[in-house]
């Protein structure tokens, strides 16, 4: 019986899918992508826990280009917070991530302005 509850445990384990590949990127490669999601990594409370499912940067050249994107991070307590969407200029290449629900609305705002919609339905609105 074990080996059973074991091959099934494996099973389950290997056909779940990974978050990490469903990302969808636009406006830059593949490996500038992976940069720019470090950086948006590295400004968060747990960095190693962070899903990044949504991210889009304004096409052009230079520091006028902008990341707009959303992402899931563990939470002080240990907790998946949600999706919370985020922006980040080129020019200093710092997430800017919304603590109450105006700079939520207000990040929304600036991503579809710049034609980069990152879908405002799938977020969380819990902010404290």
């Amino acid at each position: 019986m074990r080996t059973i509850r074991f091959a099934g445990l494996f099973l389950c384990w290997t056909v779940t899918p990974a978050f990490a590949g469903d990302r969808i990127v636009t406006g830059v490669t593949d490996q500038q992508a992976d940069e720019l999601e470090r950086i948006v990594r590295s400004h968060l409370i747990d960095p190693y826990s962070a899903k990044v499912p949504v991210m889009r940067v304004t096409i052009g050249a230079g520091d006028d280009r902008l990341v707009c994107g959303a992402v899931n991070s563990k939470n002080i307590y240990g907790a998946y917070s949600g999706l919370r969407p985020f922006y980040m200029p080129f020019a200093t290449l710092t997430p800017q991530f919304p603590h109450t629900e105006t700079e939520h609305h207000a990040i929304i705002a600036i991503c579809d302005g710049s034609g980069l919609s990152v879908n405002d339905q799938v977020f969380t609105f819990s902010y404290e």
